[in-house]
């Protein structure tokens, strides 16, 4: 197996560990936003979404760009992150089946 940097691996988990950074990464996989557009979609006010933002962008998950006066983030390598996520959720599916909490 390849090398991995155990780190960086938990860097990127551990931002994923909280269920409103993933909802909010699973609405940036649709469409990039701006920070009140994430804060209406997922019920959560905008200064909550600007700290889970910068979580995921020190994980390498998102990238933000000013357009304007708006900060818009975007989602780094979407087709990746929807297979590490689809992958994280087939690994908690068979835990369910052991009988196993997530």
């Amino acid at each position: 197996m390849a090398e991995v940097n155990p780190d960086r691996v938990s860097l990127v988990f551990s931002a994923l560990s909280n269920p409103q950074r993933v909802q909010i990464l699973l609405k940036l996989l649709e469409d990039p936003r701006c920070h009140t557009d994430i804060a209406s979609c997922v019920p959560i006010d905008v200064s909550t979404v600007w700290r889970h933002v910068k979580r995921l962008e020190t994980a390498g998950l998102v990238e933000t760009r000013r357009e304007g006066r708006r900060v818009v983030v975007y989602p780094i390598q979407p087709q990746r992150l929807i297979r590490l996520l689809r992958l994280a959720e087939e690994i908690a599916e068979r835990a369910e089946i052991r009988g196993t909490e997530p």
